[in-house]
């Protein structure tokens, strides 16, 4: 594909500077990943079971709502500087223009006037058929939430949920050595019950699993623990368990093939 044209380097500008906090923000979340690695203690349960509990080790950085919303307005942002551009093309000159985002055809033809005025007919087709109500589009709906959220009401909220949770054996063949004497004292099972609910927000004290006292005893148990960074607030529709980074990206790649649409027709 050809470079986009130069007066897109306004949106591409943007889509970069997104990018780069989308990279700073990515160094901080594995830095908060890593740092709670296998980061619970054991608590001895009301039902006499012993429980796998969560002790943070480090909290989340304040800096990640901020990196959050900062990529998320550059994003929204692009689209909008392209929206501009579309009515210069035409011949006009722009005034109230914006890249409309409605969750339906409805709203979207319902648009106030002047969101689009003075583009031509064709480019407000091609915005029609980008809406997040059409398939392949719908991150753009999710960019839109995200940042009308974050620029009108409260920062994006980010929290760590369960990434990565496992209880085990640990040595296969040592377990298999020690059959006989395992097998005098009773078979044990090597399973475990989670406690929590995958949508709901880790904090210190949450009980990760439970086990029975026989599991706990065994030498042959390992339990692995990683956390990761979701957003929590607002609600994400469909995406409210995908790491923050992942989603970012998505939706940056989602913005990019917007630009890349129109750079080929221009």
């Amino acid at each position: 594909m050809n470079s986009p044209p130069q007066v897109l380097d306004g949106s591409c500008l943007k889509i970069q500077r997104a990018d780069q906090h989308i990279e700073n923000l990515n160094r901080l979340v594995n830095s908060f990943c890593e740092a709670n690695h296998n980061a619970f203690t054991i608590k001895d349960l009301e039902t006499g079971e012993k429980g796998y509990a969560v002790a943070f080790r480090q909290t989340i950085s304040p800096e990640i709502p901020l990196l959050i919303g900062d990529a998320v307005h550059n994003l929204r942002s692009a689209l909008d500087h392209l929206a501009w551009q579309l009515v210069i093309r035409n011949g006009k000159v722009p005034d109230r223009t914006q890249f409309p985002l409605y969750s339906d055809r409805k709203k979207f033809n319902g648009r106030p006037k002047s969101v689009t005025e003075g583009m031509s007919t064709t480019d407000i087709q091609q915005i029609e058929s980008m809406q997040p109500y059409q398939a392949g589009y719908e991150a753009l709906g999710i960019l839109s939430e995200l940042n009308n959220f974050d620029k009108h009401r409260l920062l994006v909220g980010a929290a760590s949920h369960v990434g990565n949770a496992f209880f085990g054996i640990q040595d296969v063949q040592k377990l298999l050595a020690s059959k006989e004497m395992l097998a005098s004292k009773g078979p044990i099972a090597f399973n475990f019950s989670v406690m929590l609910k995958q949508t709901v927000p880790l904090k210190d004290g949450d009980v990760l699993c439970k086990i029975s006292p026989e599991q706990f005893s065994s030498p042959f148990n390992i339990f692995e623990f990683k956390p990761k960074v979701t957003i929590f607030d607002p609600p994400v529709s469909g995406q409210d368990q995908i790491a923050v980074v992942t989603l970012l990206t998505i939706l940056s790649t989602a913005v990019k093939c917007v630009i890349k649409d129109f750079a080929q027709i221009w």
